[in-house]
């Protein structure tokens, strides 16, 4: 007995340390910081109707504390779960006709200078909002219609919502958040603060931030599809990218920054022409919205700091929807500008454009599009491609992804033709029908319009099996939020053109904004030119295999080896000694005091 219980030791010594966290919450609860986010990793499958949250607030602590949990970003469906001023729990919805229902409860105030539990009971059978704190009633308000299944469209977040920057995280420490399907009664209320039953059929999910949050995950350990990573928003620690033959730079929407800080647009350009040649950067990609009011003061500073570019790197824009076509085209109708291109749909308009040009070794073909371009341009930029059979094919456009990874359609916000509308504008969808998945040499296409604060990727199969990389860029939520960023997306190429490194990078603040925008993804490549039929199939059957609909920016796309910690070692040699060694001596000893 005595030998088995060395050799248990040691395996409990073992266990523990291959289980050691990479990083570990405080025993009582976990507090948040302004430079960190908690996003979930999928929207919700079912409508949250009791929310559920052990806090701590400081008592006379009179500030707003932030989000819970929640989905708010402005524009669309969304329902949060807060603590607001003066320690009063809320519960904010809105629905898709952009119907605003607050349920601020005064009569509950979770100042307690300790945890306590606070639950939202949204009960529309009865027509009301329940606020519980400590297992006691406080505050009822009237008034719950049934929750559109719009509300959870979009993916939660832990600790904060979607908004650029995370605004509003939550100040103080949460020990565990909780989400039922159900309106919860208060008997079950007082059973959740002994413990939530994974095993309840109404738990959506359950996170214990008491517990060590490994790899930067926190699990959703109450139904198990809903996990959190954390996420850093702005830093400097990140290891540069060195490895690589030439990059892209891409400008999503600077609309915020023209119209509100016009000085500060010059870091984007300057940052570019400073870097051209240390960074390798081969061509800048414009997304459009250069403007935001379409005034002549954010035109002139438009075409100033643009015009940095100028003989220095080629470049191309797009218009967006804030872009009137006449200044526009008044703005950037220049011999310099229009010298870049090959041709155009129209010889007297700049929207819809191609060029070509060359990297190392690869032929690229560029082709920019209006915004919603028309049949007859999206017609046009279908005969440049079939005319460029040997060339890479890159598009540009303004309104093309979604926030979600999807094509921008009719249902989303603000797309070039609306519901019901007939106005000859074609929505992302619609482009990638009429264009994008329809030939094999189409390998990137890059958008804006839609503002979010992750860099977002798609990867989807194109008709002939090839993958069609998708990428919307538009920091102009951030720029909204937190005052002028000048972020740019860097697209980092290997020597075969298929190895990408992003990088969101503020040329404002020197520092790189969210973790999940920071990402190494393979762009395959359907090489028509110089692969014989046979080999061209197997190799995109083996490229796109994994790559059908996704690595988005919110995912990781490498996992780091986990080495056998040294404590095992020591562990099985203190487990060797005592078994082999210490051991027969005690049991020796025993024999002879016996005798």
């Amino acid at each position: 007995m005595k030998r088995f219980s060395a050799l248990f030791f040691a395996f409990l010594l073992v266990t523990a340390s291959l289980a050691l966290p990479t990083a570990a919450a405080p025993s009582d609860g976990l507090t948040f910081a302004e430079n960190e986010s908690y996003p979930i990793s999928r929207p919700f499958e079912a409508i949250p109707l009791t929310f559920e949250a052990w806090v701590y607030v400081p008592t006379g602590d009179s500030a707003r504390q932030g989000t819970v949990i929640g989905n708010y970003e402005g524009g669309v469906s969304c329902v949060n779960f807060e603590i607001t001023t003066s320690g009063r729990p809320r519960l904010y919805v809105v629905d898709s006709t952009k119907t605003i229902r607050d349920y601020t409860f005064s009569g509950a105030d979770v100042r307690t200078g300790d945890w306590a539990h606070v639950a939202i009971v949204y009960d529309s059978a009865n027509d009301k909002v329940d606020c519980y704190i400590n297992g006691t009633l406080r505050a009822t308000k009237t008034g719950a219609p049934a929750m559109e299944s719009s509300v959870i469209g979009t993916a939660f977040a832990l600790a904060g919502d979607n908004r650029s920057g995370n605004a509003q995280y939550f100040k103080n420490a949460l020990r565990s958040v909780s989400l039922f399907t159900n309106a919860r009664t208060a008997d079950e209320i007082k059973a959740d603060m002994e413990k939530v039953k994974h095993t309840d059929p109404n738990l959506l999910a359950h996170y214990d931030l008491t517990a060590p949050i490994m790899d930067d995950t926190i699990i959703d350990d109450g139904n198990g599809m809903y996990d959190v990573q954390r996420v850093r928003t702005w830093f400097t620690d990140k290891e540069p990218v060195t490895d690589y033959a030439y990059s892209f730079c891409v400008v999503g929407d600077t609309q915020k920054i023209t119209i509100n800080e016009p000085d500060k647009l010059s870091c984007i350009y300057d940052f570019i022409v400073a870097n051209k040649n240390e960074k390798k950067i081969a061509y800048v990609f414009g997304l459009g919205d250069i403007t935001d009011k379409d005034t002549a003061e954010e035109w002139a500073v438009a075409k100033t700091e643009i015009g940095k570019l100028d003989g220095v790197v080629p470049y191309s824009l797009v218009r967006g929807n804030h872009d009137s076509s006449a200044k526009f085209n008044a703005t950037f109708g220049t011999e310099a500008y229009r010298g870049m291109f090959d041709g155009f749909h129209r010889e007297d308009k700049l929207e819809t454009s191609y060029t070509t040009f060359t990297v190392g070794e690869v032929n690229y073909l560029h082709i920019t599009l209006d915004f919603g371009p028309t049949d007859a341009e999206l017609a046009w930029a279908c005969e440049i491609v079939e005319a460029h059979p040997d060339h890479r094919v890159i598009l540009s456009t303004h309104a093309y992804l979604f926030r979600d990874g999807t094509t921008l359609d009719e249902n989303d916000v603000y797309p070039p033709r609306s519901p019901g509308s007939d106005n000859g504008r074609n929505n992302g969808d619609d482009i990638w029908e009429k264009l994008a998945a329809k030939y094999e040499n189409i390998f990137l296409v890059l958008s804006g319009h839609d503002p979010c604060s992750n860099v977002i990727v798609t990867q989807t199969k194109g008709v002939h099996g090839n993958v069609v990389t998708q990428m919307l860029i538009d920091p102009q939520g951030v720029d909204a939020a937190e005052g002028a960023t000048g972020l740019v997306a860097m697209l980092y190429f290997g020597d075969d053109g298929r190895t990408v490194s992003v990088e969101y990078y503020s040329t404002v603040r020197d520092q790189f904004f969210m973790s999940t925008s920071q990402m190494d993804i393979t762009v395959p490549v359907y090489t028509v030119a110089t692969v014989e039929p046979e080999e061209s199939e197997t190799e995109t059957e083996t490229e796109t295999e994994a790559a059908e609909t996704t690595p988005t920016g919110d995912e990781k796309t490498d996992t780091a080896k986990e080495e056998f910690p040294k404590g095992a070692y020591v562990a099985i040699l203190a487990a060797v000694l005592l078994d082999c060694i210490l051991v027969p001596i005690l049991i020796r000893r025993s024999k002879k005091s016996k005798e």
